[in-house]
């Protein structure tokens, strides 16, 4: 585990599985495309929305995407509008209807969350690492230890601890060196105290994977054991209703992979070379040598033919591939949406 730190963009990867996406929850139905060196947006059956004109681009969140022209960073509505100026350094996708970004003034950098009218709301250089906005909470690092800020920049939750996640599913996790974890929730009380767990994730759909110094579960918000966990296995947090298991690293330094479901049971075998989780209903595996689909009934609906997938899987109808060395587009059927030309 690691502290939450933002990662300002200077670049962009049109190769989504090596993308970090901020808020993975909204990108208002359009699809970053690259065409003749620049970029723009298609919807999910492949129309061009906003043509290919920018430099630069980043997925949708919170209904603007940051755009790059000129050396500069600014921000479009979803119909491509610019509504805030190219101007910025550096930026991060909206969050929680902020967003923080970098521009020089009077030869300094200055680092700050701007709203959605590109206002300034408030600077950020005061705080060593500054996360993004969820449930109206910032993770923040001040003299080592891991506080929360409000959208006027004020300190609202104070922690004794060194690291943390920011607020996930409502519920934020901190530890010390020892891996001891607390759970807290957005008011700051403690939801589960520090001395039950020796180790433990972010919450998802209402559950998280922690530890014992003996044993492994799924928990609960209170604190309950809902799942017992075999040993030697690697469990994932639960994402559409699955959660990824991976097995012990083999003597190739090879893993395998499968799913259980939420009464812990193992709907689908360990057996996958590589396997990434669940979303809208389908889940991509490596089956000689590609990437393919199957369905939660562990059935191959996508044949395998594809060299890369992205680790996010469909999102509103499409997932971006790599086929035959070309960046595509696929809808449910495995039929190609958009593909970039030769």
């Amino acid at each position: 585990m690691k502290k939450i730190i933002i990662s300002f963009v200077g670049f962009f990867c049109l190769n989504l599985a090596t993308c970090k996406q901020i808020d993975s929850n909204v990108n208002d139905k359009l699809f970053l495309i690259k065409k003749d060196s620049k970029y723009g947006y298609i919807n999910n059956k492949g129309e061009i929305i906003i043509p290919c004109q920018f430099d630069s681009v980043l997925s949708f969140s919170d209904g603007l995407a940051p755009i790059y022209l000129d050396s500069l960073w600014g921000f479009i509505d979803i119909n491509g509008k610019i509504v805030i100026p190219p101007k910025f350094k550096e930026v991060n996708r909206f969050s929680d209807g902020l967003s923080v970004v970098s521009l020089k003034s009077n030869g300094k950098s200055i680092s700050m969350f701007i709203n959605k009218k590109g206002e300034k709301c408030f600077e950020t250089n005061k705080y060593e690492i500054v996360g993004h906005f969820n449930y109206g909470l910032c993770l923040v690092e001040i003299n080592e230890k891991i506080h929360f800020m409000n959208k006027k920049g004020e300190i609202v939750i104070k922690t004794k601890f060194p690291y943390g996640f920011g607020f996930q599913d409502g519920v934020a996790v901190l530890w010390d060196d020892d891996l001891k974890v607390e759970y807290i929730d957005t008011t700051g009380r403690v939801i589960i105290p520090f001395s039950n767990f020796r180790f433990g994730e972010n919450f998802s759909e209402g559950l998280a994977h922690a530890s014992t110094q003996d044993n492994s579960f799924y928990i609960d918000k209170k604190g309950n054991k809902v799942i017992a966990l075999l040993g030697g296995l690697t469990y994932n947090e639960f994402s559409d209703g699955m959660a990824l298991v991976q097995s012990k690293q083999l003597e190739n330094y090879t893993y395998k992979y499968g799913f259980i479901n939420r009464e812990g049971i193992f709907v689908i075998p360990i057996k996958y070379e590589k396997a990434y989780s669940f979303k809208e209903g389908f889940a991509a595996v490596f089956v000689n040598g590609k990437f393919g689909f199957i369905n939660k009934k562990n059935e191959l609906v996508i044949d395998p033919q594809f060299e890369n997938v992205d680790i996010k899987g469909f999102n509103n109808g499409l997932c971006y591939v790599v086929k035959n060395g070309l960046k595509t587009y696929i809808d449910y059927a495995g039929n190609i949406v958009w593909q970039e030309e030769k």
